[in-house]
């Protein structure tokens, strides 16, 4: 799908208030609300964008212990299966290199976190970097000046 200036301007208001009315986008990226709430349709359809969410810091829900866990699975399909069922796990990413995934975890304690990789022992093996703050929490994501193919 090409992008154009209009468009990654909708992408990150949509990205930075996800609950903006099409009426204050329209005002944001000086269109009429119709024109605003069309654009946003076909940046749904067109896969630009692929749902709207609330961000929930895992502290506010009793899990204020964030890791990443960087695994070496012996059977890939089965790691990942107890991953999607996983409490723990909010993110899994199948990644080259020694290791083969990359998960974000959150645990209720040091204690839960200690459980959880017990658990992942019978997947494989593993090393686990603790958060200790996160100076970056999101930003948006837009395409490089330049459009996509800008190196």
């Amino acid at each position: 799908m090409k992008l154009d200036a209009i468009d990654e301007k909708i992408l990150q208001a949509l990205q930075e208030d996800g609950r903006i009315t099409m009426a204050e986008l329209g005002r944001t990226v000086a269109l009429s609300q119709p024109a605003a709430t069309e654009r946003v349709r076909r940046l749904e359809d067109g896969g630009a964008i692929a749902r709207y969410r609330a961000d929930v810091p895992p502290a506010a829900v009793g899990k204020p212990i964030v890791s990443f866990l960087l695994f070496r699975a012996a059977s890939c399909e089965a790691f990942a299966a107890f991953c999607r069922t996983s409490p723990h796990v909010l993110e899994c990413h199948r990644i080259s290199g020694e290791y083969n995934y990359l998960l974000q975890v959150a645990s209720a304690s040091m204690a839960a976190l200690e459980a959880f990789e017990n658990e992942c022992d019978r997947y494989g093996s593993s090393t686990t970097l603790i958060v200790l703050s996160t100076p970056v929490a999101h930003k948006p994501v837009l395409p490089d000046e330049g459009g996509p193919s800008a190196v």
